[in-house]
């Protein structure tokens, strides 16, 4: 198809070019300047001063964003047939905001800005009418930017949620354990103590007619610890405290052995 054709096409089927009346339309067909882009190329690029408009005929492609100068760029949206690129810079004729480059070829037709310049009330109608309706979509276009950043953010507060309910989850599992840990080892603890001062400990002070009972702690302690679980026995008569106090000393050695292994 002849340039001046797909031109002509595009300028009557356009959506943001329905307004124009037919010698609008010709003047637009006679400054547009029909541009075809390969796969992978760009033909907007960030920061540059670049202020024509672009009418996508066919084609694909993706917008692009670079946080800071040597970063990565990453895809801030896409773009297909029938879609205008460019209406900020066309607008207000400042540097480019985003970089555009073509997922397969392109066609597109580009309006230059230059072409307003000239003083014809032609081109001064089509301007107005172009602000307008680049207005109009830049209005539309924030809108939905706007929804689809609050359903990211919706998306984001419900992810925040999950987690908080995860480690929530996590640390009363932890509770569970660690209770069911430190009780499991009170018990055994105090079915010692139980054995070995309630029973033993009583029974022998009895047998060697020990008043005192230190003679009855002596000959059945083996360990240090043991000595001292059964001289605090001996002093309180308290199996509940005597456990407490093993547990402690049990806690206490594991610790120590742990450090020093480190």
């Amino acid at each position: 198809m002849q340039t001046r054709e797909v031109i002509r096409r595009l300028v009557r089927e356009h959506p943001l070019l329905e307004s124009l009346s037919d010698p609008e339309r010709r003047f637009v067909e006679d400054i547009g300047v029909l541009a075809t882009v390969e796969t992978g190329d760009y033909f907007i690029r960030e920061g540059e001063a670049n202020p024509d408009l672009y009418l996508i005929c066919t084609g694909s492609g993706e917008l692009l964003k670079t946080p800071e100068a040597g970063d990565t760029p990453f895809a801030i949206g896409t773009f297909a047939a029938g879609d205008t690129l460019g209406e900020l810079s066309f607008l207000d004729g400042m540097p480019r905001s985003a970089s555009v480059r073509a997922a397969q070829p392109t066609e597109v037709v580009i309006i230059p800005r230059t072409a307003f310049d000239q003083n014809s009330p032609v081109a001064t109608r089509v301007w107005m009418k172009l602000e307008h309706n680049l207005a109009v979509l830049t209005a539309t276009r924030l809108k939905s930017t706007s929804r689809d950043y609050v359903k990211s953010l919706q998306t984001e507060v419900e992810l925040l949620q999950e987690q908080v309910h995860f480690g929530t989850l996590f640390v009363y599992m932890i509770i569970v354990f660690g209770l069911n840990w430190i009780l499991r080892d009170v018990i055994q603890n105090y079915i010692q103590e139980l054995a070995a001062r309630g029973i033993m400990q009583n029974t022998m002070q009895r047998f060697l007619r020990d008043e005192h009972g230190v003679r009855s702690v002596m000959v059945l302690s083996s360990t240090v610890a043991s000595v001292c679980l059964g001289f605090f026995y001996l002093r309180h008569r308290n199996l509940i405290g005597v456990t407490i106090v093993h547990y402690i000393m049990g806690v206490t050695g594991r610790y120590l052995t742990m450090m020093a292994s480190i």
